[in-house]
Order: structure tokens, then sequence, then C-alpha cells
């Protein structure tokens, strides 16, 4: 029941057209990792935005280099933040996902804050 509860939240996305992708990697990328992080985008935007305010940074008022670089150095040097934004994500799994991400989680989650910071660097930059 809850696993297709959790498949409802997610918003579909036209342009993914899964008979090109090869690997499941790709597939898990395109059918579950776009969908639950742009259902979760809001949150995401806040969690950053908590996590600047928490290093008493005033976002608004620096650079756009400067973002740039804060927003690169918060993905790759907060660990504590990754935790949370993976676990953020990773809630909106399915079982069968979650599996497929324990089985992968090396390559997942480098691929998982690869896309969220890209996500929040296009919003905010």
């Amino acid at each position: 029941m809850r696993n297709n509860d959790v498949k409802k939240l997610r918003p579909e996305i036209p342009a993914i057209t899964t008979d090109k992708l090869k690997s499941d990697l790709e597939k898990f990328h395109h059918q579950v990792l776009r969908p639950v992080l742009k259902f979760q985008n809001e949150l995401i935007l806040e969690s950053f935005h908590a996590e600047m305010k928490r290093f008493k940074i005033d976002f608004s008022n620096i650079s756009k280099d400067e973002k740039q670089a804060k927003i690169h150095s918060t993905f790759h040097t907060n660990q504590k933040f990754q935790m949370f934004l993976l676990g953020m994500i990773s809630g909106l799994f399915t079982s069968e996902e979650f599996d497929f991400y324990l089985e992968n989680r090396g390559r997942l989650k480098k691929r998982i804050l690869e896309m969220l910071e890209e996500r929040v660097k296009s919003q905010l930059v």
C-alpha cells in the first residue's frame, strides 16, 4: 500500500522516454530520482536556506560567483546536510527502489547530490 501511495505523489515528467534508457542506473535516475527531486523541490530550497541561515550567511547579498561557491561547498563538505538531504529523498522511495539504492549506494549518493546541487544552483544563482 505504501509503495503505491509514494508513487502517486510523484509528478510526471513528460520528457522522460523510458525506451531509450539502457542501464538500470539510468532508469532509476529518470524514473525515480527526477520525479522525487521535483516533488521535494520546495523543501530542498527551504533546507538550503535554513543551512545558510544556520551559518549566518546572507545569501541574498552575495555575488553570483560567491553563491555558486557556497552552494558547491555546502554540497561537498557538509556531511550532515548531505545525509539530511539523502534521507529526504530516499524516504520517498518504494521498498524495491530503496533496495536498489542500497545496492548502488555509492554511485547513487554521488548522483543524487550532484542533481541536488544543480537544482539549487539553477534556482538560486
